[in-house]
């Protein structure tokens, strides 16, 4: 096999630079969570480089008749999309997710395009591999006892950073699968490997070990000749590096260790601790598909539902299709995702040599379907941009000549729609960014263009007490206004509704005030309550003392 192309035929040579700008932004992911950006939905900005590359220097490909499928899945998909996106109640916040999702499909769709080149393939899994191994060197530099597990550096919890490991860990398997056989590559992709593994045993997290047992028996199946022998050689040896490595890392915290997620498990009592309340939200979020079954709630519904349940998604992502776009959307979705695991485990190369990126992706691609079965796995970006990487990988078509220079297709007559798609949702992206950022900035005046602005498009209104906090003493009924209005918008209307109240009581108006507060009480979380009874019972006891003042005893002088 030649680089960069099939022995089957002649290749377009297809440069490196698209592989090297997503590795670019694979390697530097965890990083950009220190940003101030909505990370999980801005994030996927950062694949777009590679996309530009990949249009500008490679010739395009004559189509493959067996990716008519995957498109009309793919139509079909974002058509429920935007029906669902146009009857949401939210559909500010389901546009910024929607455009989030579709800058994900160009990044897909650059790694679909890369299955020619070998190298550009080794790039891929590196870059993905590299960037998760340098986060868990940062995270066990770093961190120290006492360390919540909601506040780990780069990661929003622990058991995201679980999940990247998982993901990385298997992509540096594929990486390695790929390298040389006696080459230094090899080494430095298995030294990789041991990196993460052992990130991902020291993580704690149970979900992991169901899609790395998944990946690896299934590997080990479908896997021949070479293949097998290099999958059966470098696995035990870089596994047990990594339970050497987490050793050595080795924590009493109950929430950290392969060794805590043992005893979690045989501690648990019932179904719904083993699977850490999962359970319980999984019932809420399946009442709430039932109330719009075919059409879905909008993309980045979960966040709304009320009363408020943990996390930003309902930890499945079968739930969390049918949730924003209904069985309509989760159908072609989710049949889109199975094809690509079925076309990566049907190429045939690894008999004489471990050359195909499409196994190694496809299993990839399963391991992460099957943990996501049980946490976040295709909502944060952490694992759901390196994810989507792997899905272009596992479910790219068998190499193609490149179209003759003369010829005419539908990708080079329509090169202008993709273009102008990316910048709609790019907008759509950068127009929430800007109101992220004023409403954790100074606040704006009440009738300023940012204010309007927010009215107009919310996609956002997190942090808009300093708003309020500013106008309250200028207008307190302008500022009520704005704080019941918010409460509309909110992912957490409690916290507005608590606000509503303390502004009302300020006012003496206890009548609406304790309405507020009921209202808080009953959307809170079950955690919330203990802040909000403290405040509820001060304004019941102030609504009592003025409905029923005490009666003033008479004077000796006027008994007598």
């Amino acid at each position: 096999m030649t680089e960069g192309g099939n022995a089957s035929g002649a290749i377009q040579p297809i440069g490196l630079a698209p592989a090297w700008a997503l590795a670019c932004a694979t390697i530097a992911l965890p990083f950009l969570s220190n940003l101030p950006i909505d990370f999980d939905h801005v994030v996927p900005v950062s694949l777009i480089p590679a996309w530009w590359l990949q249009r500008r220097f490679a010739k395009p490909s004559a189509p493959n008749p067996t990716d008519g499928v995957d498109r009309t899945l793919l139509a079909l998909a974002i058509l429920a999309t935007g029906i669902s996106l146009i009857t949401s109640a939210q559909p500010a916040v389901s546009a910024v997710a929607a455009a989030s999702w579709l800058i994900l499909l160009y990044g897909s769709w650059t790694t679909r395009q890369l299955v020619e080149s070998t190298a550009a393939c080794r790039i891929v899994f590196a870059g993905v591999a590299a960037g998760s191994a340098l986060g868990c060197l940062v995270i066990w530099i770093t961190w120290h006892e006492g360390t919540a597990q909601n506040a780990i550096p780069h990661y929003q919890h622990i058991r995201l950073f679980g999940l990247h490991m998982m993901v990385g860990a298997l992509s540096a398997m594929g990486w390695l699968m790929q390298a040389g056989p006696r080459s230094t590559e090899r080494w430095v992709a298995a030294t990789i490997a041991a990196v993460n593994w052992g990130g991902m045993l020291w993580s704690g997290g149970r979900t992991p070990w169901i899609g790395v047992a998944i990946a690896i028996t299934g590997w080990a199946l479908v896997a021949r000749g070479v293949e097998r022998r290099t999958l059966l050689r470098w696995f035990p040896a870089v596994f047990g590096a990594g339970i050497v490595l987490s050793l050595f890392q080795w924590s009493a915290e109950p929430y950290l260790g392969w060794w805590s997620a043992i005893g979690r498990s045989a501690r648990a009592a019932s179904l719904d601790e083993l699977s850490s309340t999962r359970v319980s939200f999984w019932q809420v979020s399946l009442s709430e598909v039932l109330h719009s079954p075919w059409i879905g709630h909008g993309p980045d519904h979960y966040r709304f539902i009320v009363p408020k349940q943990d996390g930003n998604q309902p930890h499945n992502w079968l739930l969390q299709l049918m949730l924003d776009v209904g069985l309509v959307g989760t159908l072609p979705f989710g049949l889109l995702l199975l094809r690509q695991i079925a076309r990566g485990l049907h190429s045939r190369s690894g008999v004489t040599c471990p050359s195909d990126a499409r196994r190694p992706a496809a299993l990839i691609l399963a391991a992460g379907l099957a943990a996501g079965l049980l946490d976040g796995v295709l909502y944060h970006a952490i694992v759901l941009l390196p994810m989507a990487l792997i899905a272009g990988l596992a479910g790219a078509s068998r190499p193609r000549r490149p179209q003759a220079d003369g010829g005419s297709s539908p990708a080079g007559r329509g090169r202008m729609l993709p273009t102008l798609v990316l910048t709609a949702a790019v907008g759509t992206l950068a127009l929430h960014s800007y109101l992220v950022a004023r409403l954790r900035l100074v606040p704006v005046a009440p009738h300023s263009y940012t204010a309007y602005l927010l009215r107009a498009f919310p996609s956002t209104t997190s942090g808009i007490e300093r708003w309020l906090n500013a106008w309250r003493s200028i207008d307190p009924s302008m500022a009520l206004e704005w704080c019941r209005w918010a409460q509309r918008h909110n992912d957490n209307p409690a916290q507005l509704h608590v606000y509503a109240a303390v502004l009302l009581a300020n006012e003496r108006d206890f009548t609406r005030a304790a309405a507020e507060i009921e209202f808080a009480a009953r959307t809170a979380h079950v955690r919330s309550l203990g802040k909000i009874m403290p405040v509820q019972a001060a304004i019941q006891a102030a609504l009592s003392a003025k409905t029923n003042p005490p009666q003033e005893e008479p004077s000796p002088s006027r008994r007598d």
